[in-house]
């Protein structure tokens, strides 16, 4: 057997931090957090599947989904009727390596 023609090592790092709305982008707007007054005036509207025209969810469940996350969240639920700070609500850090070694041989 003869020996490797050539050899190929690739590392990538990709590290971010997720924001309220889960985008990594930096300055985005700011969330506001509804009373609960405030969250039963607002106007949700049924999700509908663009294609087959189900409703995936309801007006109602979407409320109740959006207050459930308010109430279960530690910053959220202490800062209703306001905008939340930059940085308040960050997920944690998160990295992702990829180690990438390939090998040529001559047969």
């Amino acid at each position: 057997m003869e020996t490797a023609d050539s050899v190929t090592v690739s590392l990538m790092n990709d590290n971010a931090s997720a924001s309220f709305n889960g985008e990594y982008a930096k300055g985005n707007t700011l969330l506001y957090i509804p009373t609960k007054e405030e969250l039963q005036n607002m106007n949700f509207v049924d999700n509908v599947d663009r294609t087959t025209h189900h409703i995936k969810m309801t007006a109602a469940e979407s409320r109740k989904n959006f207050e459930e996350w308010i109430e279960n969240d530690k910053y959220a639920k202490n800062h209703r009727g306001q905008y939340a700070k930059r940085n308040s609500n960050i997920a944690p850090w998160e990295n992702h390596f990829d180690f990438h070694f390939c090998t040529g041989l001559l047969l």
